[in-house]
């Protein structure tokens, strides 16, 4: 999901967009005429006219903007089926392949495409060079922020989901919320954009800024800094979205005894294990599970 139409400068290039096929249009009832006809010549130079002074709202920085926004959410969008996020450092070895699919329909995202030789601020920013040096800055920016070290924590009290512990990773501002649930196994609440950050200097950020850092390992790393701060207790699984199953699998695999998985044939005696026996289980998937053959180890 796109927060580019969230933008004034993609609202601009909208309005500039209505005014080119305006132009297109009375350009092409002015030659189909036969004979010059004032009204259409004169609808012409209005569209010109409108043309120049939306043209003229837009700068060079703007351009900037709206040609590296539509080079990457039309990345995204070409990658869209991958479990990966698009902008891991993996995508590199698929470099051309990626500009290509950009380049095949430019200006896609932009909703431009259909008149997108016509606007020669975009056709000079939207080269194969442009794209892959885009592509690559975007890959190096994401592993910045994933590496950051610094990891936020606050006790929450006062939530409808019940008294429990944020940890929030700062730079990316991903968090679950931890909730215990006294004797029994607590559960971790993992929807960043339903929790409230807990970080008074976080910058703003878009609707959908979450989705920009899923896949990128940073998850991980949030839920084992709880597990840290709350040594003795356990976490059954209640995950439900395929990323969310994925980074299950992962935490049961490096500490079986602390994280459930609902899908391992482990799971009825999990909530009885003690951590040797935990250890010492088998840890497979269940067959029906995500297709994969009982034999498939989750170590």
């Amino acid at each position: 999901m796109s927060d580019l139409d969230e933008t004034p400068q993609w609202k601009h290039l909208q309005r500039l967009a209505r005014t080119i096929r305006d132009e297109r249009q009375a350009r092409e009832d002015l030659e189909g005429q036969g004979t010059l006809d004032l009204g259409a010549w004169c609808l012409l130079q209005y569209a010109r006219r409108q043309r120049r002074r939306r043209e003229r709202r837009l700068t060079v920085q703007d351009w900037d903007l709206l040609a590296s926004s539509s080079i990457l959410e039309d990345t995204r969008s070409h990658f869209r089926n991958s479990p990966l996020n698009p902008f891991s450092p993996r995508i590199l070895s698929q470099l051309e392949e990626a500009t290509a699919a950009v380049l095949q329909t430019p200006g896609l995202s932009l909703w431009v495409n259909d008149i997108f030789d016509e606007v020669p601020q975009l056709v000079e920013r939207l080269t194969p060079a442009a794209v892959r040096a885009t592509i690559t800055a975007e890959v190096d920016r994401l592993q910045e922020i994933a590496r950051d070290p610094v990891f936020l924590d606050k006790e929450v009290a006062e939530d409808p989901r019940g008294a429990g512990l944020v940890v929030q990773h700062r730079a990316s501002g991903m968090r679950v919320m931890f909730i215990p649930a006294g004797e029994s196994p607590g559960i971790v609440f993992a929807k960043p954009y339903k929790i409230d950050s807990i970080d008074p200097d976080e910058p703003p950020r878009s609707s959908h800024w979450w989705m920009t850092y899923q896949g990128l390992g940073i998850g991980q790393r949030v839920y084992l800094r709880g597990a840290e701060l709350l040594p003795d207790l356990r976490w059954r699984d209640t995950s439900g979205a395929d990323e969310a199953r994925a980074l299950r699998r992962k935490l049961h695999a490096i500490d079986p005894y602390t994280w459930h998985l609902g899908n391992c044939i482990c799971s009825q005696a999990w909530k009885n294990f003690t951590r040797d026996e935990a250890t010492a289980a088998s840890h497979q998937l269940e067959p029906e599970s995500d297709g994969l053959e009982p034999s498939h180890h989750l170590g």
